[in-house]
Order: C-alpha cells, then sequence, then structure tokens
C-alpha cells in the first residue's frame, strides 16, 4: 500500500517547466537545469508531509528524490536517511527508462544530471550523518525491501 503511495505523488513538487524563474539556464545546451533544489516547490512538499503525519494514518512514509538532503527542515523532518547510490551507467539507464513528459535536451545527462548527481553524492557523504548508503544496482524491490525492514528498528 505504502508503495504505490509514492508512485501516485511522482514529481508533483517539481515546479512547472514554464516557470523559468526558478531554474538556471545554461547557454550550452540552450536548456535549464532542472537537477537543482530551487526546481522543487519544498514549501509544497513540507505542507503534503505535515499533512500526511498529522493524519495518523501511515506507520511510514517514504519520500524519495535526489537534492531532498538539501533542504533543512526537511532533514529535520526526517527519522531515517537513505542515499541511492548509482554509478553513470546505472543512472543513465535508469534515465532512459523513465517516462518524462518532455524529452531531455542533447548533452543534459552529461552536462547538468549525472554531474549534480555527483556533488549531491559528495556533499551528502561529507555533511550528513545518519546516512544509508543502497546500491542502486541492486533491483528497487530488494532496496525498498531493505529499507521497510531497517524502519521497523524505529
Amino acid at each position: 500500500m505504502i508503495y504505490n503511495y509514492i508512485n501516485y505523488f511522482k514529481d508533483d513538487f517539481y515546479y512547472p517547466r514554464e516557470d523559468t524563474a526558478h531554474f538556471e539556464y545554461i547557454p550550452e545546451l540552450k536548456s535549464f537545469n532542472f537537477d537543482v533544489i530551487t526546481a522543487i516547490d519544498m514549501q509544497k512538499l513540507h505542507k503534503k508531509l505535515e499533512k500526511l503525519i498529522k493524519s495518523g494514518k501511515y506507520e511510514y512514509i517514504i519520500i524519495d528524490g535526489i537534492l531532498l538532503f538539501e533542504d533543512e527542515k526537511l532533514l529535520k523532518m526526517l527519522d531515517k536517511k537513505y542515499f541511492v547510490d548509482l554509478d553513470k551507467e546505472e543512472c543513465y539507464r535508469r534515465r532512459q527508462l523513465r517516462n518524462y513528459k518532455s524529452k531531455d535536451t542533447e548533452g543534459y545527462f552529461d552536462f547538468c544530471v549525472y554531474p549534480e548527481f555527483q556533488r549531491y553524492k559528495h556533499k551528502c557523504e561529507t555533511h550528513l550523518k545518519n546516512v544509508i548508503y543502497l546500491n542502486g544496482s541492486d533491483s528497487a524491490d530488494f532496496n525498498f525491501n531493505y529499507v521497510l525492514n531497517d524502519l521497523k528498528h524505529l
């Protein structure tokens, strides 16, 4: 049941692409960088998470997404933190499998996606405590079950 809930809100907290004030323009790509924290409406996410917590309907609330640990308010709300680590090839493969409303600009993955992922990973490794790193090459089911098992120890 929780798993379906997560999928329901997939990417609902990104600002619309038309709302360009939240995105950094990359002249070399003639595109915006959508893989930055300013691309996510964190106030909307905070409100939704607070509402879910207050509802008392869920034993666990799992949120997933790149850059979430960059938000201090959200960090304070989390009981556990997991980071799915991916090598470049696996990251690219998974990105190709996703169904986006609009396609990436040519070169976007190499110029924005993977460098932002590496920057974010480095920041997590050097500035955050109590993060559990999961191997992204393992199946999503394996990692999901690991997380659920780990949450039982809260």
